[in-house]
């Protein structure tokens, strides 16, 4: 789902194109480079209403801020930050619905299945976006690659009778990368936005609003998302325990303590 407004800012004299996938180009049958002449296109059927709702609510005040985002002139104050971070939470929840339809049959964008409602219904509501997202921004330099990654592991938890799936769904254009995770009651240490290397979008950051041009660009892999762990808790104790954030460095089995698990599975 992203709109025509932006793919425009790449037009066929600026190609060829390179898809990359996990850090990688992707490779034509004859093992070369796969050069494409347009960006990829997005659809996902919707019901006029709804298209509508999500012109007025989103495209509409964040057409302008992406465009100085993409022109090198990023600095947005507060509210601005926040219309962008919206922006950007909606569109990749999109992106990563399972009824997206991409033109280049050798993208799979790895849609979250099975897509849960809560994910959607707030963006023709007027609501707020469900508790537990989080997106960043990173400036990647697509020609270096990192020596090491660091691993966000994301578990899937089970207890109380239910199963509560953690997400991420990152993309990128040019040189903008961009992360949504969902990690319900569970908040998470992101390594690059410690070192400034990377900047939250949502939830917002607060009163300092968002610099893109103060960020340097990191190498492909440098921090990357895994599935995580299947964790079995004891009743009542999810959302109501203390527990460390999710990092590199996260050790269910010590964070968590014996006293809530039951099972811990990979």
């Amino acid at each position: 789902m992203l709109p025509t407004w932006l793919l425009d800012m790449w037009p066929a004299r600026f190609g060829p194109f390179t898809l990359h996938r996990n850090g990688e180009s992707v490779l034509a049958r004859d093992g070369n480079v796969r050069p494409q002449t347009s960006a990829a296109r997005f659809k996902l059927p919707m019901c006029p209403s709804c298209n509508g709702e999500l012109d007025r609510r989103f495209e509409k005040p964040a057409k302008q801020l992406i465009r100085r985002i993409f022109n090198s002139d990023g600095v947005l104050d507060p509210p601005e930050a926040e219309i962008v971070g919206l922006w950007f939470v909606k569109t990749w929840l999109l992106l990563a619905h399972p009824e997206v339809r991409v033109s280049d049959p050798g993208f799979d964008p790895k849609p979250w299945v099975p897509p849960e409602q809560h994910h959607y219904e707030w963006m023709i509501t007027g609501m707020a976006p469900p508790p537990g997202l989080s997106a960043w921004l990173v400036k990647l330099d697509r020609t270096v690659q990192a020596p090491a990654t660091r691993h966000i592991a994301l578990p899937k938890v089970i207890t109380d009778g239910k199963t509560v799936r953690f997400r991420s769904f990152q993309f990128g254009l040019s040189w903008l990368d961009v992360s949504l995770v969902y990690r319900p009651n569970w908040t998470i240490d992101h390594p690059l936005e410690g070192e400034h290397r990377a900047a939250r979008l949502w939830p917002p950051s607060g009163g300092n609003g968002l610099d893109v041009g103060t960020l340097p660009f990191v190498p492909e892999r440098e921090m990357a998302w895994l599935k995580g762990p299947t964790i079995h808790l004891q009743p009542n104790v999810y959302g109501k325990m203390e527990i460390p954030a999710l990092s590199p460095s996260t050790d269910f089995l010590s964070d968590l303590g014996p006293n809530f698990i039951q099972v811990l599975k990979w």
